[in-house]
């Protein structure tokens, strides 16, 4: 006796359980019909049956495949279907409610007289329309065979090590539908096909979506596509083994009881539809034959229908619930009893939804990309759409940047007046609330600031006489203004910002930016105004004056830091014009350059400029022998400058002048914006009491939004640190200790 492998010690175990509990799988869906005549049986006596011949003894020494379509009508009837059956050489049958050998698919072959083999699976068929198969691989492995059952579209079952000693050739005829009379099918049959291949080997298979037509490999088949009633079956192969009717075996129809669903169409919306509208309705056109349909609506894209079928009863339209601005693709089937059939020849539709725009007075932003679709909806808005929106809708508006984005920038506005900016010019009340995001021009656009403006040389913002930007935790980088040409005297002015109305910047970082004339970062126009908050203003170059900021209106900075900015001639860090207004307010600005005068600040004859609590240090003016400053300046009290010369400063008691600062250079600080910490033997720490000028009162936090004063030393005395960094609670202990050992 052969010895079972472990697998099918495992595989019969599994079959002896499912027996012993009484239970058995069950085919949840039967398949869609192909066809409209079929061989039409009674369950009683009829069948059909051809002759023997040669080309009917499958399996002699070759593989073959047997299979067809049926309709089970009664699964629940105590009998069996017998598909096909040769007595003495194979059969395929299927036992309904009936003995030990109820519920179950069984193919049978003879590979002796005396040694009939099988293969069965055991399950519960659903009444309707199956396509039922099996096959016999006459060398799977060497020197022995395989059986295996397969039904709509899935292997259920295998046998292997099937001993190869042929099947009979026996003079029996061939049966379908019984087994001469014997356990006859009771319904329908369709496409009997018999081969001498193995047609079907892995553990899923697709379903014909058409007749089969014979082929080299065709034994018999069998299409019952006769007139109705006849009782005489042609074979299409070319052995012409003709099936005749027994006991009232005949051609019928099942939709003599109950209709087939027809193919039909989808309607609207059609297919690849845009801007559907968010109430859109689905609709279909009526198959014949259809006690409902299914509906079925998914976004990815897969056509697997994940989320199930909808069933919508006997109605050609569907409602579903919609997003806006979302990709769909919707399937519809008809169905009833018999079978299904998918729309359009089984193919999925798509539409996209419209967005809903968003209203003032809070646009979100969603997109990072530079894109203009004329609408800043709910579901897509860019930048670019957000700000259009907000400079149209005539109201008092806010634009919210996701947390940490980087906006890049590829197209301008253009203005031959005052030169291209990214987006329209701001007329009314304008916020930006940035998450510490970053607005750039693409900074692999060109930027010459030779005179002439180029294509892809813009600014990122120009304020308008009537408009107010406010900016919040946004870095503006790689803006580019360059003059619209030679003679124009307007153009060529903020890098990143021209305000001629109100701007307001707290926590922003204006960094690399430039302009042919003057504000390589910002330029602040004749009666203007400007208010800088707790932000940096660095790394930005001019080529005329006011490498970080050109003022010419009224400007008041404080907790701000201006540095390593750059101009060719006046004002490295700031240049004050003669129309000008600037106080400026706990403000460091160091490492700034000039070519002309005023490395750190410029102030013009007529301008007016005032500082307190200020650091001017470490600035560069290669020309005139003016590092720090040029021009008269205020000093409002505890100022520290490194380096009066070239500059009138009205001294008062508490400045610090020609003494080093003593900062670290630019990094940044989390949460904020770059800054200069200071080194522990700074003059600048603990200098400022608490209540004069502003420490602890006006100004109660620094730049990075630490609080204002500190008692550096731990004597239990509050004092302001001059510039825009307040260092941590006992940090000056470090600096005594420091002088301690220096000087021991």
């Amino acid at each position: 006796m052969k010895k079972l492998r472990p697998a099918r010690v495992a595989i019969a175990c599994l079959l002896l359980l499912n027996a012993l509990m009484n239970t058995v799988p069950v085919i949840s869906a039967a398949i869609s019909p192909l066809f409209d005549l079929t061989l039409e049986l009674d369950g009683i006596d009829d069948y059909a049956s051809a002759t023997d011949h040669p080309s009917l003894d499958l399996g002699v020494d070759s593989d073959f495949t047997i299979e067809s379509y049926i309709y089970v009508q009664d699964p629940e009837r105590q009998d069996s279907d017998t598909v096909i059956w040769k007595n003495g050489a194979y059969g395929l049958k299927i036992n309904y409610d009936s003995g030990e050998l109820k519920d179950r698919i069984v193919f049978q072959i003879n590979t002796s007289p005396l040694d009939p083999r099988m293969v069965f699976f055991n399950l519960h068929m659903t009444a309707g329309w199956h396509h039922l198969a099996a096959i016999y691989d006459n060398e799977y492995t060497p020197g022995e065979g395989l059986l295996a059952i397969f039904l709509d579209g899935e292997r259920l079952s295998t046998e292997e090590d099937i001993t190869t000693l042929g099947i009979p050739d026996t003079a029996s005829p061939i049966n379908v539908g019984g087994n001469a009379g014997v356990n006859t099918v009771k319904g329908w049959l369709e496409d009997v096909r018999l081969s001498d291949i193995v047609r079907y080997s892995e553990t899923t298979y697709v379903l014909p979506d058409s007749p089969y037509v014979a082929d080299a490999n065709t034994r018999a088949l069998w299409h019952f596509d006769e007139a109705w009633d006849t009782m005489v079956f042609q074979d299409t192969s070319n052995h012409h083994n003709t099936l005749y009717g027994n006991n009232g075996a005949q051609i019928g129809n099942p939709t003599g009881i109950i209709p087939l669903v027809l193919p039909f169409d989808k309607v609207s919306p059609a297919d690849q539809t845009i801007e559907a509208s968010n109430s859109t309705v689905l609709t279909w056109e009526t198959s014949a034959g259809a006690a409902g349909y299914q509906v079925c609506l998914e976004t990815d894209g897969n056509d697997a229908c994940d989320n199930g079928w909808q069933d919508v009863g006997p109605f050609t339209h569907y409602p579903p619930d919609l997003d806006p601005y979302t990709q769909y693709r919707w399937q519809v089937r008809a169905y009833n009893t018999v079978s299904t059939v998918d729309a359009n020849s089984g193919q999925w539709w798509s539409f996209k939804t419209e967005d809903l725009p968003q209203v003032a007075p809070e646009y979100s932003v969603t997109l990072p990309s530079d894109e203009d679709n004329g609408l800043c909806g709910i579901k897509h808005c860019s930048l670019r759409e957000a700000l259009s929106a907000a400079h149209t809708d005539g109201e008092d508006s806010t634009v919210l940047l996701q947390d940490s984005t980087r906006y890049t920038l590829i197209s301008s506005i253009p203005d031959t007046t005052w030169g291209s900016s990214a987006f329209p010019a701001v007329s009314e009340v304008l916020t930006i609330l940035g998450n510490w995001s970053t607005i750039e021009r693409d900074p692999f656009l060109i930027c010459r600031t030779n005179g002439t403006e180029e294509a892809g040389e813009f600014r990122l913002f120009h304020v308008s006489e009537t408009g107010n930007l406010k900016l919040h935790e946004v870095i503006l980088l790689y803006g580019c203004s360059d003059a619209v040409s030679d003679t124009s005297l307007d153009s060529g002015y903020g890098g990143a910002i021209l305000n001629r109305g109100s701007l307001s910047t707290d926590h922003v970082t204006v960094i690399s930016n430039q302009a042919n004339q003057g504000g390589g970062g910002v330029a602040n126009c004749a009666n203007a105004y400007l208010e800088i908050t707790s932000s940096t203003i660095a790394k930005n170059f001019a080529v005329k004056e006011g490498g970080g900021l050109d003022n010419a209106g009224v400007a008041s900075i404080n907790n701000s830091t201006i540095s390593r900015n750059l101009t060719a001639n006046t004002g490295g860090g700031v240049n004050n014009l003669n129309s000008g207004s600037m106080d400026l307010i706990f403000v460091t600005i160091a490492e700034n350059y000039a070519g002309a005068s005023g490395g750190g600040l410029a102030n013009q004859t007529n301008g007016d400029l005032s500082i307190q609590n200020s650091i001017l240090g470490g600035n560069i003016d290669i020309d005139f022998g003016t590092p720090d400053c040029a021009g008269s300046i205020t000093s409002l009290g505890y100022n520290l400058v490194q380096d009066t010369t070239g500059c009138s400063l009205s001294m008062q008691e508490h400045d610090i002048l020609n003494q080093n600062p003593w900062l670290i250079a630019l990094s940044d600080a989390e949460g904020s914006t770059p800054i200069h910490y200071l080194w522990v033997v700074s003059p600048a720490i603990d200098h400022v009491p608490s209540g004069e000028n502003g420490c602890g009162s006006s100004i109660t936090i620094d730049q990075r939004g630490f609080a204002r004063p500190l008692d550096a030393n731990l004597d239990g005395l509050k004092y302001c640190d001059i510039g825009a960094v307040e260092m941590d609670e006992g940090s000056a202990i470090l600096k005594f200790i420091y002088l301690a050992i220096i000087t021991k």
